[in-house]
């Protein structure tokens, strides 16, 4: 009973993981716009008549993103989108915005279209990948620690699915903020490091309470700094 005590209040402090950021560090875009396979002569803008604003772009690997804030936004009524390069040359109304700041859009530039949110495939294509690279980098710490029962490994997997997938669920929520997303992975990595703690040292059995506790320590400072880097590459 004791241990599905202890298992039950990580798996509530994980959840929390969950819970979004704000951060006034930096302003947030109005729009963010998200073009897979953008070709480097892209060039996106957003306006109306003869006034557009030209985005700034951010690339990683596979799409690219294309940010406008309010200051860009804010004078126009009737937004509409260009993307001109590479053959391309697209015009699609933006309508109205749904807010203020973190308005996020998909541009399929082989279809002309323009798709409100975030491809859930693509949300769970990068989340899968995010967890899995995490899983491996921890998985082989854990294994030259020498854990090597049954057991040790289930609670490792089910422990890491938990953390992890809900940290990297928090992931796909932020929209484009450099700032919330370094912070708030310190902050949500400081929460995991509790609850592994926790986790591990109430459910696992082999070998002493200094190794586990050295394990935790080891494999999410290792999670933290692998993880922050395939940030600046992959999407999120």
């Amino acid at each position: 009973m004791r241990r599905s005590k202890i298992l039950i209040l990580g798996i509530m402090v994980a959840l929390l993981v969950a819970l979004p950021v704000w951060g006034n560090s930096s302003e947030p875009p109005s729009i963010l716009l998200i073009v897979p396979g953008a070709p480097d002569e892209l060039v996106v803008s957003v306006g109306e008549g003869d006034n557009y604003i030209e985005a700034a772009r951010r690339d990683k690997l596979l799409e690219s993103y294309f940010l406008f804030y309010y200051s860009d936004t804010d004078p126009v009524d009737n937004l509409q989108l260009k993307a001109k390069g590479d053959g391309y040359d697209l015009s699609v109304p933006v309508g109205d915005l749904a807010q203020r700041y973190q308005n996020v859009y998909t541009l399929d530039l082989d279809e002309g279209s323009l798709t409100e949110g975030k491809d859930p495939l693509r949300a769970a294509l990068y989340v899968s990948m995010r967890v899995v690279l995490t899983l491996i980098i921890e998985g082989l710490i854990f294994l030259l620690m020498g854990f090597r029962s049954r057991r040790s490994w289930i609670v490792f997997l089910v422990v890491n699915l938990i953390t992890q997938g809900a940290l990297n669920l928090w992931i796909n929520t932020v929209t484009y903020n450099d700032y919330s997303l370094f912070f708030g992975l310190v902050f949500y990595e400081f929460v995991i490091v509790i609850v592994e703690m926790v986790a591990f040292l109430g459910l696992l059995k082999e070998h002493k309470k200094w190794r586990r506790i050295l394990f935790v320590l080891i494999a999410n400072i290792m999670s933290l700094l692998v993880g922050g880097y395939i940030l600046t590459v992959l999407p999120y």
